[in-house]
């Protein structure tokens, strides 16, 4: 196993000065400890939690309501919510998007394909961790 010297930075100075002492008294370097606590990191499972988005979840909600109606098209989602449009196509959606946005300034579009999201799971650490692909 290759070595590298590897600086860190944010590291809390009474965590680090514990760490040494104790390192010192069982005879092994910082060194060894960083890398044995990394070892038993790495075996931990990992959870990733998705920052909730309102547009994303108002897009969904809207998604799976317009599949229900056998609509088909893209939908944009304005400013968390606030306002949503359906359209045909995606070069429809991009034009209306340009439109209000000369208009009227807002801080936050998106547009998405009204089509089931597809979930692929990757398997990492023994756990299972969903990766969501699409729009």
């Amino acid at each position: 196993m290759s070595k590298k010297s590897i600086f860190l930075r944010g590291i809390d100075e009474d965590v680090y000065r514990e760490v040494k002492l104790r390192a010192v008294l069982l005879g092994v370097s910082v060194s060894e400890i960083v890398n044995a606590a990394l070892r038993e990191w790495l075996k931990k499972p990992v959870i990733v939690k998705e920052k909730k988005d309102p547009s994303r979840e108002i897009a969904d909600s809207l998604v799976e309501k317009y599949l229900k109606e056998g609509k088909r098209g893209y939908i944009i989602v304005i400013d968390d919510g606030a306002r949503s449009l359906l359209c045909s196509s995606i070069e429809e959606a991009i034009e209306k998007l340009r439109n209000l946005y000369e208009k009227e300034k807002f801080s936050k579009a998106l547009i998405r394909k009204i089509e089931p999201r597809k979930v692929e799971f990757l398997e990492v650490g023994g756990s299972l961790l969903e990766i969501k692909r699409g729009l």
